[in-house]
């Protein structure tokens, strides 16, 4: 890899989220922020006349002249949001991360740090949220879903949702692991929904229902 004066290599693959999430590791940004970096020409050997995907993808997720986040990377953008709470305190009801989040409260500060506005309080809300559409079964499910249980909600990090990030209770607060010792005991997740942009509900209610 080529080395510059800021992050050596860092510019080498920059476009790609792979690229994007191991900047925003060693940046100790959020990946919103890193993609702004990026468009502003920030790192060093990345500019927007060098790096066009680049700059369309922090256009597409919230950066400057954006009209709304974009659906490509989503998922694992908000993994790499959530898991910056792991190790965090749980308060039933909470949104903020300086006193504890609960599952929900967790989901939602997670999709706010990458971008993306207007996600519900309450994992019943979430359930039926328009920006999701369903995943039919879990072996479908990719990082960055949601799995829902009754009353319960958490972020999938493995694809089938073999493993997830959550906020499960004041015992164990935010972390990530299996899904059976992270989700309801002796329950299977009752729906998992995956983001798809503000516009995703279809005619009939694609987005929203009961299980599954």
């Amino acid at each position: 890899m080529a080395a510059g004066a800021g992050i050596p290599g860092v510019a080498v693959g920059m476009a790609t989220a792979g690229g994007l999430l191991v900047y925003a590791g060693l940046r100790d940004v959020t990946p919103l922020d890193a993609l702004r970096d990026i468009a502003a020409g920030r790192v060093t050997g990345v500019s927007r006349s060098s790096s066009p995907t680049a700059v369309a993808l922090a256009q597409q997720s919230g950066g400057p002249g954006s009209q709304a986040p974009s659906v490509i990377g989503a998922g694992a953008s908000l993994v790499a949001a959530a898991r910056r709470y792991v190790g965090g305190r749980y308060r039933f009801g909470g949104t903020d991360p300086a006193t504890g989040l609960d599952c929900s409260g967790l989901v939602q500060r997670s999709f706010r740090d990458i971008g993306v506005p207007g996600c519900p309080r309450t994992s019943g809300q979430q359930l039926v949220w328009p920006a999701l559409t369903r995943v039919p079964r879990q072996r479908d499910a990719q990082p960055g879903d949601l799995v829902f249980w009754t009353g319960h909600v958490a972020i999938a990090t493995a694809p089938g949702a073999t493993t997830v990030v959550g906020a499960l209770n004041s015992r164990v607060g935010v972390r990530e692991g299996p899904i059976g010792a992270n989700g309801v005991r002796g329950q299977p997740p009752v729906a998992i929904r995956r983001y798809a942009g503000a516009q995703s509900a279809a005619p009939g209610g694609s987005a929203g229902g009961g299980s599954w």
